[in-house]
């Protein structure tokens, strides 16, 4: 009835103009709706909506839908409506705001072999470095597209960012887009075009091994690392890690099968090699791993006595056997008695036994020397070996001969046996 009577003395309420979706920005091609809103709407009303107060459309309904274009930013709106012969007042004015969408960025890879331009196959569980550039400015946010799915999402404030993908299947697009915030609202870019990365067998794993090959090497002992490709394949470069990074890499035509280690360098050592396939380079699989252990100094040498006893007489020869590592340089001996050293040879005299003085008894042990780097590391120290005299004149055996004596008692007969060294 309120209403009603407003109308018959020709005044209205302001209707409410409103947009959905209400964002603060919009993209061009985006769908916007304008509600010109009337609460208790009288019957049988009409609605104009202006566009920077000129009549932009008459309709019989309360709402406007278009589709937003960059030259719409900036544009005002407002609305009225009729009830009868009377008008409403104007209602609120809304402006929209409209963008392009940001343009698409450039994808680009960046792999573990120095590739030329074009086309490249790749192999399973490879690396992959996958870059995504703006063009113009900086993005606020990117996201990783594998084969149409999001495989990484991140948040950044740069024009360029990267993401390190590992290859699997048989071919794989990549694609990338970024997002701004605009006003307040998150805008994505246009998506790149795809980069196809096609994915082939890799070659079989060369072999690998240490020059000279020890457990264990002094700290500026030389040492190589040999990398030997089957010999089937058209091999054009090879590359040596350390602890899964690349440390050398060489290209024919001076290709060369080793590695230099450095001077107390130390830890795990791998190699491949790279092939070359309709213009295409492709890695091979991996090597096994060989380790260098660096130490102070060579592994201990063996030590022993001949003849072997628990026991020798005072004039019994004796002599202390030390065998040092085969596959070492020795250059001399030492021999120690209760840590002292009592014995030493060089290498133009070597000989690997001592022999232990009559009546002399004690503990023994020994040692030799290499050379590296013009200097003299002596190894570990051997295990002990004990040498003990007895007051006999004739070696102790081992073959013991048993009578048997009998005796009779009055609790009955028993059996004593008594043992003497033959």
């Amino acid at each position: 009835m309120i209403q009603f009577c407003a109308v018959l003395m020709g005044t209205l309420p302001a209707p409410v103009l409103t947009k959905t979706p209400d964002y603060p920005v919009y993209i061009t091609g985006e769908a916007v709706t304008l509600d010109c809103t009337v609460d208790n709407r009288p019957y049988q009303n009409y609605f104009t909506f202006f566009k920077h107060n000129a009549n932009h459309l008459s309709q019989s309904s309360p709402t406007y839908q278009m589709y937003t274009r960059e030259q719409m930013s900036g544009d005002k709106y407002t609305c009225q409506y009729t009830a009868g012969s009377v008008t409403s007042p104007m209602s609120n004015s809304i402006t929209l705001h409209v963008l392009d969408p940001p343009l698409a960025p450039k994808i680009s890879l960046r792999t573990s072999l120095n590739s030329e331009p074009g086309e490249r196959w790749y192999i399973p569980d490879e690396y992959v470095t996958v870059i995504c550039t703006s063009p113009k400015l900086n993005m606020n946010g990117v996201r990783y597209y594998i084969n149409g799915k999001v495989t990484h999402t991140a948040n950044v404030n740069r024009r360029e960012t990267a993401y390190q993908m590992l290859v699997s299947g048989r071919e794989l697009s990549v694609r990338c887009m970024y997002w701004r915030i605009e006003h307040g609202r998150q805008i994505d870019s246009l998506m790149s075009d795809p980069v196809t990365l096609k994915i082939a067998d890799p070659p079989p794993s060369p072999s690998i091994s240490l020059r000279p090959s020890r457990l264990e090497y002094t700290r500026d002992e030389s040492i190589d690392v040999i990398c030997i490709p089957p010999q089937s394949y058209p091999v054009r470069g090879i590359r040596y890690y350390k602890e899964t990074s690349e440390i050398y890499s060489i290209n024919m035509p001076q290709i060369q099968t080793s590695f230099p280690v450095p001077r107390n360098a130390a830890g795990d050592y791998t190699c491949g090699y790279w092939i070359e396939s309709g213009g295409n380079k492709i890695l091979s699989f991996s090597s096994d791993i060989v380790t260098v252990r660096r130490t102070d100094h060579p592994p201990s040498p063996s030590i022993s006595l001949r003849p072997l006893r628990l026991e020798y007489t005072r004039d019994e020869s004796i002599d202390v056997i030390c065998t040092p590592p085969q596959s070492y340089p020795v250059r001399g001996i030492r021999y120690y008695k209760d840590t002292s050293e009592i014995y030493s040879i060089n290498l133009s005299q070597i000989q690997t036994s001592y022999p232990v003085p009559r009546n002399a008894s004690g503990d023994y042990t020994c040692g030799y020397w290499i050379e590296s780097g013009g200097n003299e590391i002596l190894s570990y120290s051997s295990a002990i070996v004990t040498v003990r005299r007895t007051g006999f004149t004739t070696p102790l055996s081992s073959v013991l001969i048993t009578r048997v004596m009998e005796a009779h008692t009055s609790k009955g007969r028993y059996s004593l046996n008594v043992y003497y060294c033959k």
